[in-house]
């Protein structure tokens, strides 16, 4: 069975080749990588070819050259990659992050080898920022709700389609798919360069037969520099973030079938707007807030959201020159 990993670069030369080494050092044999550049700066485009030409006859390089000075954006470049493979499964890895475990693929083949009902396995990941750990656990409420169940295993346990939901989203680094999954459900939604990890994952979710989770730490995952804004999540503000949320949110309500997913959705929705509404209301823009706080009501009606929602609007009436009380 062979495995295509597709990695998706852009002016990081250092951290593709920390990554590619990771690949190349995992147990399993048959492993395709498939690189597409984004758009690299001449001399970065150059190193990275260079690099991938070093590697293994397996190794692919491809790139994407019209997306102008800010690339084609992370979904065009990975659906990019998942064409050009051959694999029946399909793993990712991002550029400035790197698989931790020389076993990780060798043990999700030993899983989808013994299930062909399996569609999507995913595995924990742990967060560093300046070379320290910040987070040894990256879903600790889904490890918590799966107990013993989670740690007891080593090949990994099956879980609902809630219990793959239960917080966040497993991070693309530790994701492996079935190919055939991908592919029906269309690969990455190209209309949003942020959150669009979440947006697959939640979607490969709803469309899967089986999936399972591996309790052992098979990726590290380098949290964005704030200071550098060469990454979707640095370039973004807060209310720039909610709103690409609520954009996800709406795509999802329209491309999931399973309640799990669409309820993960309206949380979503529920959550990304109620900090807009906060936002408008924090610079007394109060018919803003009252808008965005009734569309929050609508998604994920809570009795505590009801009350504020009623507030905001008495302040929406009273700033239009309403009755003083």
């Amino acid at each position: 069975m062979r495995v295509s990993v597709v990695v998706a670069t852009r002016n990081r030369p250092l951290e593709l080749r920390r990554a590619l080494s990771a690949i190349t050092s995992q147990s399993y044999p048959d492993i395709e990588i498939v690189v597409v550049d984004d758009g690299s700066s001449g001399e970065n485009a150059r190193k990275n070819e260079i690099l991938v030409d070093s590697l293994t006859e397996n190794a692919i390089y491809t790139n994407l050259s019209s997306g102008g000075s800010n690339g084609s954006g992370p979904s065009r470049a990975r659906n990019e990659g998942v064409e050009r493979t051959s694999g029946d499964l399909i793993a990712f890895c991002d550029d400035d992050d790197y698989w931790c475990d020389n076993e990780h693929i060798e043990n999700m083949v030993s899983a989808f080898s013994s299930d062909v009902s399996l569609d999507l396995m995913f595995a924990n990941q742990a967060a560093h920022a300046d070379g320290e750990m910040v987070r040894a656990v990256w879903l600790p409420q889904l490890v918590k709700k799966l107990h013993t169940r989670a740690t007891s295993s080593r090949s990994g346990v099956l879980i609902s389609k809630g219990e793959a939901l239960t917080e966040s989203h497993a991070h693309i680094n530790t994701c492996v798919f079935r190919k055939a999954l991908l592919v029906k459900i269309g690969g990455f939604w190209e209309s949003v360069r942020y959150q669009e990890d979440m947006d697959l994952f939640v979607r490969a979710v709803d469309g899967a037969r089986h999936i399972k989770y591996r309790h052992q730490t098979v990726s590290i995952h380098s949290i964005p520099d704030r200071t550098r804004a060469d990454n979707a999540s640095t370039q973004l503000d807060h209310n720039e973030k909610a709103f690409a949320e609520t954009q996800v949110a709406h795509h999802l309500t329209r491309c999931c079938r399973s309640a799990e997913a669409r309820h993960y959705a309206n949380e979503l929705a529920g959550f990304a707007y109620r900090h807009l509404a906060l936002a408008a209301s924090r610079v007394k823009d109060d018919h803003t807030a009252f808008t965005l706080a009734k569309v929050a009501w609508s998604w994920r009606p809570t009795i505590k959201w009801t009350a504020y929602t009623v507030f905001l609007g008495f302040k929406a009436l009273l700033s239009r020159g309403g009755p003083h009380v």
